[in-house]
């Protein structure tokens, strides 16, 4: 909401509100020695559940190396044409672009 009352302030700024699915890096050696530490029961979780959402629900996976590129070409404005058009969702005026989304945006498989 905040964003929203800066980009309605000064409409030269603009954003996009970004939600992933579950953010997966189990694929991304570059990044991992930059995750901090999690508590056991979460890191337990994510290592029991990570396999069952990368085969079961792969739609609902944001595998990290693709989300980072993906955001990064979202604020150089690669995508500014497609985000916000037809079939996005918006919040006081920013686009909303769902884990679907960007998963169709980035190429990954439905």
């Amino acid at each position: 909401m905040a964003l929203a009352e800066v980009s309605k302030a000064h409409p030269q700024l603009y954003g996009y509100t970004v939600r992933p699915g579950f953010v997966d890096l189990a694929s991304h050696d570059a990044i991992k020695p930059y995750v901090p530490p999690r508590p056991i029961l979460k890191q337990t979780a994510i290592t029991l559940l990570g396999p069952v959402y990368r085969t079961a629900l792969p739609s609902r996976c944001s595998p990290s190396q693709p989300l980072g590129k993906f955001l990064v070409e979202v604020a150089m404005g690669k995508w500014d044409k497609e985000i916000g058009g037809p079939g996005f969702q918006s919040i006081e005026g920013l686009a909303v672009v769902g884990n679907h989304d960007f998963r169709r945006l980035s190429g990954l498989n439905l």
